[in-house]
């Protein structure tokens, strides 16, 4: 194999991981023993291109893989985590049933023909729960949640984990002995959009370039002590506005603390009933991963903090050695 992929060494490129979400692409090289060169410019997630056909999907991932494909002379392999497996993407990967091993998901990996002869693409595949109490899914988590454990000392893979990936919709993992036993997954991000820019909220709010620490403080801390109450505590922050002429950086920040306080008594409880034996990891980058973190303290947790990319990374390194 040759070619002179864009600041790294062509000769060690051995195989590329890419995480392709819902709104970005992302790519790493890596080498014959797993560890990353380099990373390639972003491409379009699958929501730019859901709905236009694999030839989309091929088109998008030569172009963000360009400077690395060039002058190649066998197939590379490209290990392809996230929403290109969803059912609106570049084909669909079966879900696997939980619970499940982690060191299984090598497994499941769903190859995918291109007219490329450059690319030999894996998808891997999502997770399913398939409780009809409790039916959820997810797909790009199950790679972070891998790297996760990988990246953890020996001793303290195989305890009981609960762990948060955060986002439009927040995953809540439980994790024992290496298996992942079952996960829930919460609209709150979703929510909190969808109240701030499209509901009466909307105009009592700021734009986000302000935030309140006190005020988000305050809300995690009611809506721990009383979930219930936070639907009757929403419009409350339209009528503070009103009568009170409070900010709207500190009713933002509210609403953002009457939400994730709700899902975090639900997710892990509040005080000492939280405290269970597992112990809790926040995995992300981002300002959302920051407030979950400081809410998860007020609940009365310590949490760990994880760097969503380097889990990434590590998760698909992980994988590529199970699928050897």
């Amino acid at each position: 194999m040759s070619g002179a992929g864009k600041g790294i060494d062509g000769s060690a490129l051995d195989w590329i991981g890419v995480d392709w979400g819902t709104s970005r692409l992302r790519a790493w090289a890596f080498d014959a023993a797993d560890r990353p060169l380099g990373e390639a410019r972003g491409g379009p997630g699958m929501g730019a291109l859901a709905g236009q056909g694999a030839e989309a999907f091929e088109a998008a991932l030569v172009g963000a893989l360009a400077d690395w494909l060039d002058g190649l002379e066998a197939p590379l392999p490209v290990l392809v985590c996230g929403m290109a497996g969803a059912r609106q993407g570049w084909r669909e990967a079966p879900y696997l049933d939980l619970p499940l091993a982690l060191g299984r998901l090598g497994e499941g990996l769903l190859p995918v023909e291109t007219r490329d002869p450059r690319l030999a693409v894996a998808l891997v595949p999502g997770l399913a729960q398939r409780d009809p109490a409790a039916p959820d899914v997810l797909r790009g988590e199950e790679t972070q949640i891998l790297g996760f454990l990988a990246g953890r000392p020996a001793d303290e893979r195989g305890g009981r984990w609960t762990l948060c990936l955060p986002g439009t919709h927040a995953k809540w993992v439980e994790v024992a002995e290496g298996r992942l036993l079952s996960f829930r997954t919460y609209m709150t991000g979703e929510l909190f959009a969808l109240l701030a820019d499209h509901s009466i909220l909307r105009h009592s709010l700021g734009d986000g370039s302000e935030r309140d620490p006190a005020a988000f403080a305050v809300a995690v801390q009611e809506a721990l002590e009383q979930p219930a109450e936070v639907p009757a505590r929403l419009f409350a922050l339209r009528a503070r506005h009103l009568l009170f002429e409070v900010a709207g950086g500190a009713a933002r920040s509210r609403l953002s603390g009457l939400l994730i306080g709700q899902e975090l008594a639900s997710a892990v409880g509040a005080g000492e009933a939280g405290k269970e034996a597992s112990r809790v990891a926040v995995i992300g980058d981002d300002a959302l991963a920051a407030l979950y973190a400081e809410a998860l303290v007020l609940a009365g947790r310590a949490p760990e903090t994880a760097s969503g990319a380097a889990t990434v990374i590590q998760g698909l390194a992980a994988i590529r050695r199970q699928g050897r």
